[in-house]
């Protein structure tokens, strides 16, 4: 386990156009491509005339005689595609960069073994994704990565994810089932409860409205539960000594049934224990 997180840490540090000039980006069977100098790897990248309908990106494309492996999609690849409906990712991709996949029209996703990051804003605004599936091989998701995808209902955290940024599931008000798979060391959802809380520190890192907060929980993290306006009640166990910045951000329907004094302060909950 130890060595299968180290190699994946590598090669989330190792990018393939780290140090080489890529070539102005070439259009093979649909798809816009930048290729590295080497022509060995391509990443997909942005259309200037938009993708829509199916997508395939395939393993591997034939730059004039050179096979180079289709290993990750670019930084806003699909920005704004709001006519692209569906997506099929090859199976070399490694890395899911930044807004790839922001407000598109795309209803399911199964994002394939191999991918081991999921940067920041990568399926943001997804209004109409309902299925999400994400790889064993997944280690890092960022900061809103699937933010405001509003008909999503219940997701499945891998069990060698160790990095979840923060307000990676904000705004998802229909999102009501949160599971971390078994085995995972870094975090669970202990007792059903629907969140995923940092093991180590008893922290609750994110929520859902239809998390019930375990006994045992020490933190409830910064943004844990920001716009989730579906959020109707929550019980907060006598356990919760630190609630962290913004935790119930935009939560205007909420009410905190504990023994603590909560009160607004500017735009930030703030609890005093």
């Amino acid at each position: 386990m130890k060595h299968f997180r180290i190699f994946a840490a590598l090669l989330l540090t190792i990018s393939p156009f780290s140090g080489i000039r890529a070539t102005d980006a070439v259009e093979i069977d649909g798809i816009f491509y930048n290729i590295n100098a080497t022509r060995d790897t391509a990443e997909v990248t942005v259309n200037p005339n938009q993708y829509s309908d199916k997508i395939v990106i395939p393993p591997v494309v034939n730059y004039e005689g050179s096979l180079c492996v289709v290993a990750s999609i670019g930084d806003r690849a699909f920005y704004n595609n709001t006519n692209l409906t569906s997506v099929e990712i090859g199976e070399n991709i490694q890395t899911i960069k930044s807004y790839a996949f922001y407000h598109t029209g795309i209803s399911s996703i199964v994002i394939p073994e191999g991918v081991i990051a999921i940067q920041h804003h990568a399926f943001m605004s997804n209004s109409k994704l309902t299925s999400l599936t994400l790889p064993t091989s997944l280690a890092t998701i960022g900061t809103q990565a699937f933010a405001y995808c509003t008909e999503l209902t219940s997701v499945t955290i891998p069990k060698y994810v160790s990095r979840v940024e923060s307000t990676v599931f904000s705004g998802c008000n229909n999102l009501s089932t949160i599971v971390v798979e078994q085995g995972n060391t870094v975090y669970d959802s202990r007792n059903n409860c629907n969140a995923i809380i940092e093991t180590a520190k008893d922290r609750l890192v994110s929520g859902c409205k239809g998390t019930a907060i375990p006994d045992g929980i020490k933190t409830i993290g910064a943004n844990a539960f920001s716009y989730c306006r579906d959020l109707a009640s929550i019980t907060i166990p006598s356990s919760v000594t630190t609630i962290e910045n913004a935790a119930f951000y935009n939560n205007s329907h909420c009410q905190h049934s504990n023994s603590q004094h909560c009160h607004q302060h500017r735009w930030k909950p703030v609890c005093r224990l």
